[in-house]
């Protein structure tokens, strides 16, 4: 009898380990939203991407841009940082 229950305590302890994994792995507002693959925001996503990993200045792009934008005034905003960058 004593088995069992130290058997049924690890599984209700590992029950609620899954629950709270699983429930702080929940989707946040931080990540950036599913675009169709060709549209205007998947381009500006992948620019913004590309642009993060390569540029000196990625510590200076917005937190959240406007995905929105064509694509050349996408790219305006992060002209103008460079400028900033580049002046200071």
């Amino acid at each position: 009898m004593i088995i069992y229950e130290g058997f049924f305590n690890i599984q209700i302890l590992a029950v609620l380990f899954l629950s709270v994994l699983m429930i702080s792995c929940n989707r946040t507002d931080d990540e950036i939203p599913d675009f169709p693959e060709g549209s205007t925001e998947a381009v500006n996503v992948w620019v913004q991407d590309s642009m993060r990993r390569y540029y000196y200045w990625a510590d200076q792009m917005p937190a959240k841009p406007d995905y929105h934008l064509p694509t050349q005034d996408f790219l305006k905003v992060y002209w103008f940082l460079r400028i900033a960058f580049l002046l200071s």
